[in-house]
């Protein structure tokens, strides 16, 4: 998707802390503020519009080419978005603000590109996605059950909440072996240039089960070289990395919309640096970046 001649502006009202804005979706997009000044939940409206608009999940009364409709579709949906009671986001809103003409031209765009999330919670989510598959296989098995206490397994799935983004990034974790048989073309050099100079290591993913393993390139204190290891024993830095390395490696392609919700997220000042670097070298290469930052650097 070419977003240079776009520049599409987007409204958001009465999203958490923000009571009124604009911002214009650019090749490059930051959202950069204190704690809690709503950047997250403008990142992941956004994220919820492209995705919406991709996969034709807005409602089926919606006509997507119909700008009036599709913001009040997106605008109703805000609260399954955020896995969250609707009168808490009774009065959000988030809708596109002009270019009403180009929705046909943007959802031409989105056909055949990626739009990922790595959200701040990666890092446990990296670690502890095989028990939340666990947990769902055994809710599933339960509900095949004759005898099965329903209104205590409905009570048990509701209380377990999380936005769309995140359930997304798990769906997106649970697929990577089948994922890891393609390779992209355009981003294994950035991938590379990731493990080498960030990650100082390489991962892999066993393709039978999905788990991560990582292994650095430094050397033992005996000189020799050290095996593949559990993500679980590699550093917060290594574990925030994983994502955007996988993403690089397998899928990347120009015209994706890749989103990080604090990518200095575990991360050193210096390499903080080399990231925004290597998310300018993203963005000259043809992949439209959003991030949600504290930080400065």
């Amino acid at each position: 998707m070419d977003l240079t001649d776009m520049e599409l502006e987007f409204q958001v009202e009465n999203l958490g802390s923000v009571l009124d804005g604009k911002f214009t979706h650019k090749p490059l997009t930051i959202f950069c503020g204190p704690n809690n000044t709503g950047k997250t939940w403008t990142l992941y409206s956004l994220y919820h519009f492209y995705q919406s608009l991709r996969n034709g999940k807005i409602s089926h009364n919606t006509d997507h080419t119909n700008a009036d409709g599709l913001n009040e579709a997106i605008s109703s949906e805000l609260p399954h978005l955020f896995n969250a009671a609707a009168r808490q986001l009774k009065d959000g809103k988030f809708s596109l603000a002009n270019d009403r003409d180009s929705l046909a031209s943007i959802v031409g765009g989105l056909k055949n590109q990626v739009i990922f999330l790595m959200p701040a919670e990666r890092n446990g989510l990296n670690l502890f996605f095989h028990e939340l598959r666990s947990r769902r296989t055994a809710l599933l098995h339960h509900a095949s059950q004759e005898n099965v206490d329903l209104a205590g397994l409905l009570k048990d799935v509701i209380n377990s909440r999380y936005a769309i983004a995140i359930a997304d990034y798990i769906d997106w974790l649970n697929n990577l072996p089948e994922m890891q048989q393609s390779k992209s073309v355009d981003g294994r050099s950035y991938a590379e240039h990731l493990k080498r100079n960030l990650a100082g290591g390489s991962y892999r993913v066993d393709p039978r089960n999905g788990i991560i393993e990582f292994r650095p390139y430094r050397t033992q204190r005996d000189g020799k070289q050290p095996g593949f290891m559990g993500l679980h024993m590699a550093s917060s830095t290594v574990k925030s990395l994983f994502a955007l390395w996988f993403y690089l490696e397998h899928q990347a392609q120009p015209g994706d919309i890749l989103m990080i919700d604090e990518p200095e997220l575990n991360i050193h000042p210096d390499n903080q640096r080399q990231i925004a670097r290597l998310l300018a070298r993203l963005v000259n290469a043809g992949i439209n970046i959003v991030i949600s930052t504290h930080s400065d650097y």
